[in-house]
């Protein structure tokens, strides 16, 4: 069963890995094959995370997604650490999950 927990109360590390669902915020080219991407969850705070272009290259603003297999950096407040695992699936504007 999964545990709704805000983002701010989970532990920091690459061995704390956990799935999320945020919506796109704003999507930024970083480099030639790399994106930064943020990201708003439930309580309106905003993250951060860079991914590659080529394998997420259909990721918009306002999208729902569910972010699978990601934690949290040590280093930094609000950035998110996404793995080679991990993955990004949309969720339908209109799904129960994002209402």
């Amino acid at each position: 069963m999964s545990q709704v927990v805000p983002l701010t109360q989970l532990e920091k590390g690459p061995q704390k890995e956990f799935d999320l669902v945020v919506k796109v915020a704003q999507v930024i080219k970083a480099q030639d094959n790399m994106i930064e991407v943020r990201l708003v969850d439930e309580g309106n705070e905003v993250w951060y995370t860079q991914i590659f272009r080529g394998k997420f290259k259909w990721l918009r603003e306002g999208q729902y997604v569910k972010v699978k297999n990601a934690s949290l950096a040590e280093d930094a407040s609000h950035r998110i650490n996404l793995w080679y695992s991990s993955n990004i699936l949309t969720i339908p504007n209109d799904s129960a999950i994002v209402r």
